[in-house]
Protein backbone atom coordinates (compact mmCIF):
# COMPACT_ATOMS: atom_id res chain seq x y z
CA UNK A 1 0.00 0.00 0.00
CA UNK A 2 1.65 3.54 -1.13
CA UNK A 3 1.56 6.25 1.38
CA UNK A 4 1.34 10.02 0.32
CA UNK A 5 3.35 11.83 3.16
CA UNK A 6 3.13 16.00 2.53
CA UNK A 7 3.85 18.13 5.15
CA UNK A 8 5.38 20.92 6.43
CA UNK A 9 7.44 21.55 9.98
CA UNK A 10 8.30 24.17 11.86
CA UNK A 11 10.10 25.35 14.87
CA UNK A 12 8.74 26.74 18.10
CA UNK A 13 11.15 29.82 18.04
CA UNK A 14 9.99 32.93 16.25
CA UNK A 15 11.83 35.71 14.65
CA UNK A 16 11.41 39.10 15.89
CA UNK A 17 11.38 40.99 12.53
CA UNK A 18 8.42 38.26 11.34
CA UNK A 19 6.17 39.16 14.26
CA UNK A 20 6.73 43.06 13.81
CA UNK A 21 6.19 42.24 9.95
CA UNK A 22 3.34 40.28 10.49
CA UNK A 23 1.70 43.12 13.46
CA UNK A 24 2.43 45.56 9.97
CA UNK A 25 0.27 43.42 7.75
CA UNK A 26 -2.49 43.14 10.14
CA UNK A 27 -2.91 46.41 11.38
CA UNK A 28 -2.17 48.63 8.03
CA UNK A 29 -4.03 46.06 6.00
CA UNK A 30 -6.68 44.86 8.63
CA UNK A 31 -7.36 47.47 10.65
CA UNK A 32 -6.63 44.99 13.21
CA UNK A 33 -5.47 46.25 16.91
CA UNK A 34 -2.78 42.84 17.25
CA UNK A 35 -2.54 43.15 20.80
CA UNK A 36 -6.73 43.08 21.23
CA UNK A 37 -6.45 39.98 19.45
CA UNK A 38 -7.91 37.03 21.54
CA UNK A 39 -4.68 35.10 23.03
CA UNK A 40 -6.32 31.73 21.00
CA UNK A 41 -5.72 33.00 17.74
CA UNK A 42 -2.50 34.35 17.96
CA UNK A 43 -1.13 31.33 19.67
CA UNK A 44 -3.09 29.11 16.80
CA UNK A 45 -3.10 31.54 14.03
CA UNK A 46 -0.92 34.51 14.26
CA UNK A 47 2.10 32.42 15.62
CA UNK A 48 2.95 29.89 12.65
CA UNK A 49 3.37 32.72 10.37
CA UNK A 50 6.17 33.72 13.00
CA UNK A 51 7.83 30.37 12.88
CA UNK A 52 11.12 29.20 11.68
CA UNK A 53 10.89 25.78 8.68
CA UNK A 54 12.67 23.16 10.05
CA UNK A 55 15.04 22.97 7.24
CA UNK A 56 17.28 19.56 6.27
CA UNK A 57 15.35 17.96 8.78
CA UNK A 58 15.68 13.81 9.04
CA UNK A 59 12.24 12.40 9.51
CA UNK A 60 11.12 8.85 10.39
CA UNK A 61 7.54 7.63 9.82
CA UNK A 62 6.30 5.01 12.72
CA UNK A 63 3.73 2.61 11.49
CA UNK A 64 3.23 0.24 14.17
CA UNK A 65 6.88 -1.68 14.87
CA UNK A 66 7.92 -0.55 11.45
CA UNK A 67 9.96 2.31 10.89
CA UNK A 68 10.46 3.75 7.44
CA UNK A 69 13.46 6.68 6.60
CA UNK A 70 12.13 9.80 4.96
CA UNK A 71 13.78 12.05 2.91
CA UNK A 72 15.33 15.63 4.90
CA UNK A 73 12.78 18.64 4.66
CA UNK A 74 13.80 20.71 2.16
CA UNK A 75 14.57 24.61 2.30
CA UNK A 76 10.79 25.73 3.09
CA UNK A 77 10.42 22.56 5.75
CA UNK A 78 8.53 20.72 3.42
CA UNK A 79 8.53 16.96 2.91
CA UNK A 80 6.80 15.19 0.08
CA UNK A 81 7.34 11.73 -0.53
CA UNK A 82 5.71 8.03 -1.35
CA UNK A 83 6.55 5.17 1.28
CA UNK A 84 4.83 1.54 0.68
CA UNK A 85 3.54 -0.53 3.97
CA UNK A 86 2.67 -3.94 3.60
CA UNK A 87 -1.24 -4.25 3.37
CA UNK A 88 -1.82 -6.34 6.78
CA UNK A 89 -0.45 -3.75 8.79
CA UNK A 90 -1.98 -1.04 6.67
CA UNK A 91 -5.44 -3.18 7.47
CA UNK A 92 -4.83 -2.94 11.04
CA UNK A 93 -4.37 0.69 11.11
CA UNK A 94 -7.07 1.65 8.68
CA UNK A 95 -9.33 -1.15 8.55
CA UNK A 96 -10.80 -2.17 4.99
CA UNK A 97 -9.34 0.14 2.32
CA UNK A 98 -12.80 2.56 1.30
CA UNK A 99 -13.23 2.39 5.19
CA UNK A 100 -12.66 6.31 4.81
CA UNK A 101 -11.27 6.06 8.47
CA UNK A 102 -8.34 8.54 9.62
CA UNK A 103 -5.67 7.72 11.57
CA UNK A 104 -2.43 9.05 13.24
CA UNK A 105 0.76 7.86 12.06
CA UNK A 106 4.08 8.82 14.80
CA UNK A 107 7.16 10.88 13.24
CA UNK A 108 10.48 10.60 14.81
CA UNK A 109 13.34 12.73 14.29
CA UNK A 110 16.22 11.02 15.34
CA UNK A 111 18.76 13.59 15.29
CA UNK A 112 16.32 15.92 17.08
CA UNK A 113 15.73 17.14 20.37
CA UNK A 114 12.27 16.92 22.36
CA UNK A 115 11.39 20.05 20.18
CA UNK A 116 9.96 17.80 17.61
CA UNK A 117 8.85 15.07 20.14
CA UNK A 118 5.63 14.69 19.63
CA UNK A 119 5.15 15.12 15.18
CA UNK A 120 2.32 13.39 13.81
CA UNK A 121 0.55 12.87 10.44
CA UNK A 122 -3.36 12.39 10.11
CA UNK A 123 -3.70 9.65 7.12
CA UNK A 124 -6.21 8.33 4.85
CA UNK A 125 -6.50 5.30 3.08
CA UNK A 126 -9.14 5.30 0.24
CA UNK A 127 -10.59 2.22 -2.21
CA UNK A 128 -8.98 2.06 -6.02
CA UNK A 129 -12.66 3.16 -6.86
CA UNK A 130 -15.34 5.37 -5.79
CA UNK A 131 -16.44 8.66 -5.98
CA UNK A 132 -14.06 12.20 -4.24
CA UNK A 133 -15.44 15.35 -3.32
CA UNK A 134 -12.63 17.63 -3.90
CA UNK A 135 -13.74 20.55 -1.68
CA UNK A 136 -12.16 24.94 -1.85
CA UNK A 137 -12.51 25.65 1.92
CA UNK A 138 -12.85 29.60 1.84
CA UNK A 139 -16.41 31.20 1.04
CA UNK A 140 -17.10 27.41 -0.31
CA UNK A 141 -17.82 25.80 3.25
CA UNK A 142 -15.78 28.65 5.23
CA UNK A 143 -16.98 32.26 5.31
CA UNK A 144 -13.77 34.28 4.79
CA UNK A 145 -14.60 37.19 2.26
CA UNK A 146 -11.74 35.90 0.07
CA UNK A 147 -12.66 39.21 -1.96
CA UNK A 148 -12.63 41.62 0.68
CA UNK A 149 -9.37 41.85 1.64
CA UNK A 150 -9.73 43.50 5.19
CA UNK A 151 -12.69 41.23 6.30
CA UNK A 152 -10.48 38.33 4.60
CA UNK A 153 -7.84 38.95 7.28
CA UNK A 154 -10.15 39.69 10.28
CA UNK A 155 -11.96 36.59 9.70
CA UNK A 156 -8.94 34.86 9.21
CA UNK A 157 -7.41 36.09 12.08
CA UNK A 158 -9.54 38.07 15.05
CA UNK A 159 -12.51 36.28 14.83
CA UNK A 160 -13.93 32.44 15.13
CA UNK A 161 -13.74 30.72 12.03
CA UNK A 162 -17.84 30.21 10.44
CA UNK A 163 -19.34 27.73 8.48
CA UNK A 164 -21.11 28.15 5.09
CA UNK A 165 -24.73 27.66 6.90
CA UNK A 166 -25.79 24.09 5.48
CA UNK A 167 -22.41 22.72 4.24
CA UNK A 168 -21.13 21.16 7.20
CA UNK A 169 -24.31 18.64 7.22
CA UNK A 170 -24.65 18.79 3.21
CA UNK A 171 -20.90 17.13 3.49
CA UNK A 172 -21.79 14.62 6.11
CA UNK A 173 -24.28 13.40 4.31
CA UNK A 174 -22.18 12.56 1.22
CA UNK A 175 -19.81 11.44 3.88
CA UNK A 176 -22.19 8.65 4.55
CA UNK A 177 -23.39 7.76 1.04
CA UNK A 178 -19.90 6.96 0.76
CA UNK A 179 -17.79 10.04 -0.21
CA UNK A 180 -13.91 10.39 0.47
CA UNK A 181 -12.74 14.43 0.65
CA UNK A 182 -9.91 16.22 -0.46
CA UNK A 183 -10.03 20.13 0.97
CA UNK A 184 -7.90 21.46 -1.63
CA UNK A 185 -7.39 25.67 -0.71
CA UNK A 186 -4.96 28.52 -1.55
CA UNK A 187 -4.60 28.91 2.53
CA UNK A 188 -1.23 29.11 3.98
CA UNK A 189 -0.71 25.77 5.71
CA UNK A 190 0.12 27.86 8.66
CA UNK A 191 -3.81 27.75 9.26
CA UNK A 192 -3.56 24.21 9.15
CA UNK A 193 -3.85 23.39 13.19
CA UNK A 194 -6.49 25.88 13.41
CA UNK A 195 -9.11 24.74 10.55
CA UNK A 196 -8.72 21.10 11.73
CA UNK A 197 -9.92 22.06 14.96
CA UNK A 198 -12.28 23.95 13.44
CA UNK A 199 -13.40 21.04 11.14
CA UNK A 200 -13.66 18.71 13.61
CA UNK A 201 -15.61 21.39 15.61
CA UNK A 202 -17.82 21.87 12.75
CA UNK A 203 -18.18 17.81 12.15
CA UNK A 204 -17.02 18.18 8.86
CA UNK A 205 -16.10 14.35 7.32
CA UNK A 206 -12.02 13.37 7.44
CA UNK A 207 -10.30 14.25 4.36
CA UNK A 208 -6.82 14.92 3.27
CA UNK A 209 -5.63 19.10 3.33
CA UNK A 210 -3.72 20.29 0.40
CA UNK A 211 -2.79 23.70 1.35
CA UNK A 212 0.16 26.11 0.26
CA UNK A 213 3.39 27.20 1.87
CA UNK A 214 4.05 30.66 2.95
CA UNK A 215 7.90 31.80 3.60
CA UNK A 216 8.82 35.10 4.43
CA UNK A 217 11.13 35.27 1.37
CA UNK A 218 9.76 38.23 -1.03
CA UNK A 219 6.65 39.64 -0.71
CA UNK A 220 4.60 38.05 2.27
CA UNK A 221 1.77 40.40 1.90
CA UNK A 222 1.78 39.69 -1.52
CA UNK A 223 1.13 35.94 -1.17
CA UNK A 224 -0.73 36.53 1.49
CA UNK A 225 -3.58 37.42 -1.31
CA UNK A 226 -2.51 36.93 -5.01
CA UNK A 227 -1.93 33.71 -5.51
CA UNK A 228 -1.76 32.14 -8.76
CA UNK A 229 -4.39 29.09 -9.33
CA UNK A 230 -1.67 27.01 -10.86
CA UNK A 231 -1.04 26.20 -6.82
CA UNK A 232 -4.78 24.46 -6.99
CA UNK A 233 -4.46 22.98 -9.75
CA UNK A 234 -1.35 21.26 -8.98
CA UNK A 235 -2.95 19.90 -6.03
CA UNK A 236 -6.26 18.30 -8.07
CA UNK A 237 -3.86 17.10 -11.37
CA UNK A 238 -1.89 15.03 -8.52
CA UNK A 239 -5.44 13.86 -7.11
CA UNK A 240 -6.68 12.47 -10.41
CA UNK A 241 -3.43 11.19 -11.27
CA UNK A 242 -2.90 9.11 -7.48
CA UNK A 243 -6.23 8.16 -7.92
CA UNK A 244 -6.45 6.65 -11.36
CA UNK A 245 -10.11 4.47 -11.33
CA UNK A 246 -11.68 7.30 -9.00
CA UNK A 247 -14.40 9.86 -10.18
CA UNK A 248 -14.42 13.49 -8.96
CA UNK A 249 -17.04 16.15 -7.43
CA UNK A 250 -15.34 19.63 -7.68
CA UNK A 251 -16.76 22.19 -5.54
CA UNK A 252 -16.03 25.56 -5.35
CA UNK A 253 -17.68 29.33 -5.32
CA UNK A 254 -17.94 32.35 -7.32
CA UNK A 255 -15.69 34.22 -5.66
CA UNK A 256 -12.36 33.70 -7.14
CA UNK A 257 -11.54 31.46 -10.37
CA UNK A 258 -12.87 28.04 -9.24
CA UNK A 259 -15.11 27.72 -12.20
CA UNK A 260 -12.62 28.50 -14.52
CA UNK A 261 -10.38 26.50 -12.81
CA UNK A 262 -12.62 23.52 -12.61
CA UNK A 263 -14.02 24.02 -16.32
CA UNK A 264 -10.43 23.78 -17.51
CA UNK A 265 -9.68 20.55 -15.41
CA UNK A 266 -13.17 19.09 -16.83
CA UNK A 267 -11.80 19.30 -20.36
CA UNK A 268 -8.71 17.51 -19.68
CA UNK A 269 -10.31 14.57 -17.71
CA UNK A 270 -14.29 14.45 -18.98
CA UNK A 271 -14.46 11.07 -18.05
CA UNK A 272 -13.26 11.37 -14.58
CA UNK A 273 -15.13 14.71 -13.67
CA UNK A 274 -18.99 13.36 -12.54
CA UNK A 275 -19.82 16.95 -11.53
CA UNK A 276 -18.61 20.77 -10.53
CA UNK A 277 -20.63 22.63 -8.31
CA UNK A 278 -19.83 26.31 -7.83
CA UNK A 279 -21.51 28.36 -4.31
CA UNK A 280 -22.62 31.90 -5.55
CA UNK A 281 -20.63 34.29 -2.91
CA UNK A 282 -23.08 37.07 -1.97
CA UNK A 283 -21.82 40.32 -3.96
CA UNK A 284 -19.87 38.07 -6.22
CA UNK A 285 -22.20 36.22 -7.73
CA UNK A 286 -21.77 34.37 -11.53
CA UNK A 287 -24.74 35.27 -13.90
CA UNK A 288 -26.47 33.01 -15.58
CA UNK A 289 -24.70 34.67 -19.07
CA UNK A 290 -21.00 34.11 -17.52
CA UNK A 291 -22.20 30.65 -16.52
CA UNK A 292 -23.01 29.80 -19.42
CA UNK A 293 -19.40 31.28 -21.22
CA UNK A 294 -17.10 29.11 -18.59
CA UNK A 295 -18.88 26.01 -19.10
CA UNK A 296 -19.77 26.42 -22.88
CA UNK A 297 -18.71 23.07 -23.73
CA UNK A 298 -19.74 20.95 -20.57
CA UNK A 299 -22.59 19.28 -20.82
CA UNK A 300 -25.82 20.90 -18.47
CA UNK A 301 -26.45 17.78 -16.46
CA UNK A 302 -22.07 17.79 -15.28
CA UNK A 303 -22.27 21.59 -13.79
CA UNK A 304 -24.71 23.35 -11.88
CA UNK A 305 -24.60 26.92 -9.58
CA UNK A 306 -26.19 27.06 -6.18
CA UNK A 307 -26.41 29.55 -3.59
CA UNK A 308 -27.97 27.48 -0.23
CA UNK A 309 -26.59 24.31 0.79
CA UNK A 310 -30.51 22.90 0.86
CA UNK A 311 -30.04 23.05 -3.10
CA UNK A 312 -27.85 19.86 -2.80
CA UNK A 313 -29.96 17.76 -0.93
CA UNK A 314 -31.02 16.01 -3.81
CA UNK A 315 -27.88 15.57 -5.73
CA UNK A 316 -26.96 11.65 -5.97
CA UNK A 317 -23.24 12.11 -5.40
CA UNK A 318 -22.78 7.99 -6.56
CA UNK A 319 -23.13 9.23 -9.58
CA UNK A 320 -23.36 13.17 -9.82
CA UNK A 321 -26.81 12.95 -10.99
CA UNK A 322 -28.75 16.09 -9.36
CA UNK A 323 -32.12 13.82 -9.40
CA UNK A 324 -32.29 10.53 -7.26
Amino acid sequence: VRILVQGHVYRETCGRVRRLFMHRILERLGGVEVDSIDPRFRHQRMEPFLRDEARNLKLRLRVGEESIELEPTDGRGSVDQVVEIARDRAEKLFGSPGARRAASLALECPDSDEEFSSLSADSLWLGEEGVSVVSDIDDTIKHSEVHRRRELLRNTFTRPFAAVPGMPAIYRKWHEEGVAFHYVSKSPCQLYLGLREWFDREEFPPGSFHLRNITFEGQVARKLFLVPTRVKERHIERLLEWHTSRRFILVGDSGEMDAVLYARIFQRYPDRIVKILIRNVPGREMTESRSQEVFESIPEDRWAVFGQAEELLDLDVSSGNRDR
